[in-house]
């Protein structure tokens, strides 16, 4: 219900992205792959896919940030909960991440907002 709320907003506030569900996976560097939430196409046809990390994705984000170090392009972007974010292991491990601090953010409450998402999409472009 939170990630259909969120894809409806989105698509009605911000004109230059479309949004959509993903339905495949993006193989990431290694033997890694992500499922992302959704995938994100600019006007101009650029695309890339958002994963959000609720506070019980701890696991899985530790795993995500290790993986993502070595990428050169940004093949995803990061969210992460806020509840998340305040456990000490992951707090380290985002503030010591370079590929969070460009191509990641935290959201309160369950779901990000349109404004955070796009204030970040706009730094690919």
């Amino acid at each position: 219900e939170d990630l259909a709320m969120f894809h409806s907003l989105f698509a009605e506030r911000v004109s230059d992205w479309e949004i959509r569900q993903a339905d495949e996976f993006i193989r990431l560097e290694g033997e890694s792959h992500s499922f992302p939430d959704f995938v994100l196409t600019h006007a101009s046809g650029f695309k890339i896919a958002l994963e959000l990390f609720h506070a019980w994705h701890e696991g899985p984000l530790n795993a995500r940030i290790k993986s993502l170090e070595t990428e050169r392009t940004p093949p995803l972007l990061i969210g992460v909960s806020s509840r998340l974010a305040k456990k000490p292991e992951i707090a380290r491990a985002l503030q010591n991440s370079r590929y969070f601090s460009r191509y990641g953010f935290e959201f309160y409450r369950e779901m990000p907002t349109t404004g955070a998402v796009e204030k970040l999409l706009e730094t690919l472009l």
